[in-house]
């Protein structure tokens, strides 16, 4: 039998360059990463006598990447992407080139033994679209719990990579 998938074996990362908002205390908080649905349209073709037909259609739809992070004491995950949601917000009610606010990002999948890349996803010109609001309790029992923040990104295209980063070409 072979080893299992763990699902805790992941790494996230956005590109950094000069210009971009800090996003490192983010990454450092990454609980829980989906990837995103990827959606084929079809199309029907009606015979008759005979049911429909149904074929691949010509849409590819992606859905959205979905981050669950863990808010850090000084509230610097939070603030950077607050922060980078309201630049996105200000570029484009300003008409501004969109590029400046948009990043590259890695989901990098890894191995159980050695954290190897098994695989990853590339994700382009990602951008954050919300941010979930935050609940804070004493829960049940009086314990305070560790408080948990989900950010939604769109982004233009996804790419999937084997483990050495090179793309998936069929």
């Amino acid at each position: 039998m072979k080893n299992t998938l763990q699902s805790r074996n992941f790494r996230f990362d956005i590109q950094q360059d000069g210009s971009s908002q800090n996003v490192a205390d983010f990454l450092w908080q990454v609980v829980d990463v989906t990837v995103p649905s990827l959606i084929l349209s079809e199309t029907s073709i009606s015979v008759p006598g005979i049911s429909n037909l149904r074929n691949a259609g010509t849409t590819m739809t992606l859905g959205d990447l979905d981050i669950e992070f863990l808010m850090d004491s000084e509230y610097a995950a939070y603030t950077n992407l607050y922060q980078w949601i309201m630049a996105a917000h200000i570029k484009m009610d300003g008409n501004e080139s969109s590029s400046s606010y948009k990043k590259d990002a890695l989901l990098m999948i890894l191995d159980s033994t050695q954290n190897d890349i098994v695989t990853a996803y590339k994700f382009y010109d990602m951008y954050p679209t919300n941010i979930s609001p935050l609940s804070f309790s004493y829960g049940e029992s009086g314990a305070i719990d560790a408080v948990t923040c989900t950010v939604t990104f769109s982004f233009q295209g996804q790419e999937m990579l084997d483990g050495t980063l090179n793309p998936i070409i069929i």
